[in-house]
């Protein structure tokens, strides 16, 4: 009687040839205040997204990131506008093993910016990848942060020329 082995390398085979599509398209999580309640959200695909879930404004910010791209996946998580960013991280934290970190909506400070810094560099420091995209953000002097510090910001549709944070 021959003793066969487990087919387990097809499986790996094939999602490591997957692997670098997957990754190729990033994974972006986007935190928004100014919601009315705090909450996360995970898409696939922007056809998953209901405007209705979300304030007008909002509900732009997250069209942007698909308007730049087919990210592999979108994750959003809100906050009230007196909502605590740490809990925001750690919503991510449970939820989210990497990719890109930003925060929009109204309300948004330099300080929310400087705090998921601070975060960043936490996670940096316990090996996890994840990376930030901030605006204005106090010692952003880590590998994994952008940080934008422009004044102002051009969209190519309606909005044109807006100040940025």
């Amino acid at each position: 009687m021959a003793i066969t082995l487990p087919s387990i390398n097809i499986t790996f085979t094939q999602k490591a040839a997957s692997l670098v599509e997957r990754s190729e398209r990033g994974i972006a999580t986007l935190i928004l205040r100014g919601e009315t309640k705090a909450g996360y959200k995970s898409y696939a695909a922007f056809n998953e997204i209901s405007a209705a879930d979300y304030t007008a404004d909002n509900y732009r910010y997250i069209s942007d990131i698909y308007a730049l791209g087919n990210p592999y996946r979108v994750n959003v998580v809100t906050l009230a506008s007196s909502g605590k960013l740490t809990d925001a991280l750690a919503v991510i934290e449970a939820n989210v093993s990497t990719g890109w970190v930003t925060i929009a909506g109204s309300g948004v400070t330099d300080a929310d910016f400087t705090a998921l810094v601070g975060w960043i560099s936490t996670c940096e420091d316990n090996a996890k990848t994840y990376k930030a995209i901030v605006s204005t953000a106090a010692s952003p002097d880590k590998r994994h942060i952008v940080n934008f510090a422009n004044k102002k910001v051009t969209f190519n549709d309606t909005r044109g020329e807006v100040d940025g944070i």
